[in-house]
C-alpha cells in the first residue's frame, strides 16, 4: 500500500501534464496547433490580418460538466472564476496555431475576495519559473486544458446535414 501511494505521488504529475500550458519569459501561456480552418466563434475584439488572427477571450466560464465533473467535485477556480485572455491565431495552409497570453481568472464568487478582482495565471500556477508540480494545481490546469482545447476545435459538419 505504501509503495502504491509513493508511485502515484511520483508519477500524478506526469499523468495530469498539461502540455499545452508552457512557460516563456516568466508568463505562463497556452498553445495549441489544430489542422483544418480555425475556429474563432469565442473570441471578441477580433482583427484579421493576413494569415494571423487576433482577439480576446473575455469572462469564459471553464465547462467543467462536459468533462464530467459536477460543481462539488471540481476545485473552486474553475467553477467560481472567469478566464480572461489574448489570443492569437496564427494560420498557415490546413492547419493553425491558437496562442493564449495575458491569461487572468476574474472572480465570481463574493466569499472568495471582491467579485471581478483579477488574479494571473502566473500567481496560481508557476512556482520558481516553471509550472507547478502541485497535483491540485496540475489538476485543475488539466480541466482548463481540455476545456482550451474544446473552444478552438474546429467545428466539423454534421454529414447528414451539410
Amino acid at each position: 500500500m505504501r509503495r502504491l501511494l509513493l508511485l502515484t505521488v511520483i508519477l500524478l504529475p506526469f499523468i495530469v501534464s498539461s502540455q499545452n500550458f508552457i512557460v516563456k519569459d516568466g508568463s505562463i501561456l497556452w498553445q495549441k496547433v489544430y489542422e483544418g480552418t480555425p475556429s474563432f466563434r469565442v473570441l471578441s475584439d477580433v482583427e484579421k490580418l493576413d494569415s494571423i488572427i487576433i482577439g480576446k477571450i473575455e469572462n469564459h466560464s471553464t465547462n467543467y460538466k462536459k468533462q464530467g465533473y459536477g460543481s462539488m467535485n471540481v476545485p473552486i477556480l474553475v467553477r467560481d472564476e472567469l478566464l480572461n485572455a489574448n489570443a492569437r491565431i496564427d494560420i498557415k495552409e490546413g492547419r493553425y496555431r491558437v496562442t493564449l497570453t495575458n491569461i487572468v481568472f476574474s472572480n465570481t464568487n463574493q466569499y472568495l475576495g471582491a467579485i471581478g478582482s483579477p488574479t494571473t495565471a502566473e500567481s496560481y500556477f508557476i512556482k520558481k519559473g516553471n509550472i507547478t508540480d502541485r497535483p491540485a494545481m496540475l489538476s485543475i490546469l488539466k480541466i482548463i486544458d481540455v476545456d482550451l482545447e474544446d473552444l478552438f476545435t474546429p467545428d466539423t459538419p454534421d454529414k447528414d446535414n451539410w
